[in-house]
């Protein structure tokens, strides 16, 4: 019975101690397989062709035209103007450098970039399989099939960077400065079909290294299974869970209800913004900025309420008062009701919506009011915080206007 590692540890370490022996072959081995010229020239293609491009793309064609916001729809362009604001504060590359990304030159570009840093890859992966063979290694075809499995891996990686780009370019989801633009259902269903193209495309990608490895590795594909039982009972809970995870993917991604950048808050009270909609997993951003990693079992039968698409809000305060204040009601509430008006613009007064102030109860040792308002206003962001400041502003002026004090457990603030 052959033995794994008796008998096979000295003859290995003098084989690699043969190296400096051996080093003037090693070298004439490298020299007949590599050609130092092309190898220069894949590296300066790997790792220049993007930075070279990119100065006459901000210097000529994004420096010529300049472009404007007012293109734009009012309600894009204001978006537009926040987004781009947004971006200065939290990103530290230029905007010239995100559209020239975007762009088809960096495009080409970074195709060439990547299958030269490939090719310098397999150079080097060559280069040890030379260097095991001349030191008397038995590597047969291996460098081969290694180089098989990268080319048809960046081979792929590339069929989908280059699919996601005409996706959202057919759709004209992109805007001229290569960012997405404001239209969130246009955008779900260009990221639906991404991910759905990603999914053939992977599973492509997996089929074709299988055959490779079969064809050029003699690697049977009954026996890379073959677990035993007590493997297939693993295999198959496994298969399960991850069967479960991407099809609460794929109904949470195809459902209609979130898309990526817009702000939600679910039933379990998790609220935030969708950084990322996954096949196992979603990436939640909260209002803490802590970015928090939920499975997408635990969202996909949950009850949803998306922010984002929401163009009204509510401003609804409870007002105390003493018993000795009631006299002074109506006047009050008329001059609530003309104080929010002036305070904010954007109020519904013309009946679709709440616009109103009324005495609701008598409790125990207080009188309440409410105060009940909606506006045309998105429920989120600093417009909004803005306007409700306005609003409660507007409500305190005008109960100190008729010398009225509110009470606050059972205290009295003025």
């Amino acid at each position: 019975m052959k033995s794994a590692v008796a008998g096979k540890i000295l003859p290995l370490a003098t084989r690699l101690w043969t190296i400096k022996a051996k080093h003037k072959d090693i070298a004439t081995a490298i020299h007949k397989l590599a050609s130092p010229s092309e190898l220069i020239l894949l590296i300066l293609l790997g790792w220049t062709t993007v930075p070279i491009l990119q100065y006459p793309y901000n210097k000529f064609i994004i420096g010529s035209s300049p472009r404007s916001l007012s293109k734009l729809s009012t309600d894009d362009s204001t978006d537009a103007i926040t987004d781009l604001e947004e971006k200065k504060k939290t990103s530290s590359t230029p905007t010239t450098t995100s559209e020239f990304q975007h762009s088809l030159l960096f495009l080409i570009a970074d195709h060439i970039s990547r299958a030269s840093k490939v090719a310098v890859l397999v150079y080097a992966i060559d280069c040890i399989a030379v260097t095991l063979k001349t030191l008397g290694f038995n590597v047969k075809n291996y460098s081969q099939i290694i180089a098989k499995v990268i080319y048809t891996t960046w081979f792929f990686d590339r069929l989908r960077s280059l699919k996601k780009y005409l996706i959202f370019k057919l759709l004209n989801v992109l805007d001229q400065r290569g960012a997405r633009k404001f239209h969130p259902g246009a955008y779900g269903r260009a990221n639906i079909l991404n991910h759905l193209l990603d999914a053939v495309i992977i599973a492509s990608m997996t089929l074709s290294i299988l055959d490779v490895l079969q064809v050029e590795g003699g690697l049977a594909l009954k026996s890379a299974f073959a677990f035993g039982s007590a493997g297939t009972l693993v295999f198959s809970f496994a298969s399960k869970d991850l069967a479960t995870q991407l099809v609460s993917g794929l109904a949470l991604s195809s459902s209609d209800k979130v898309y990526e950048g817009e702000e939600v808050a679910f039933g379990d009270g998790t609220k935030g913004v969708i950084v990322k909609m996954g096949w196992m997993q979603t990436l939640i951003r909260s209002p803490d900025e802590m970015i928090t990693s939920i499975p997408n079992t635990q969202l996909a039968n949950q009850r949803i309420t998306n922010i984002s698409r929401i163009r009204r809000c509510q401003v609804k305060q409870i007002l105390r008062f003493d018993y000795d204040e009631a006299n002074k009601f109506p006047a009050l509430f008329e001059t609530i009701k003309k104080e929010v008006k002036a305070a904010c613009p954007q109020v519904i007064a013309d009946g679709s919506r709440p616009f109103r102030v009324v005495w609701s109860d008598f409790k125990s040792s207080h009188l309440e009011v409410i105060v009940d308002m909606h506006f045309n206003v998105k429920p989120s962001g600093d417009v909004y915080h803005d306007n409700r400041q306005r609003c409660l502003m507007a409500i305190y002026r005008a109960i100190k206007s008729h010398g009225m004090k509110l009470v606050v457990r059972e205290e009295y603030i003025s």
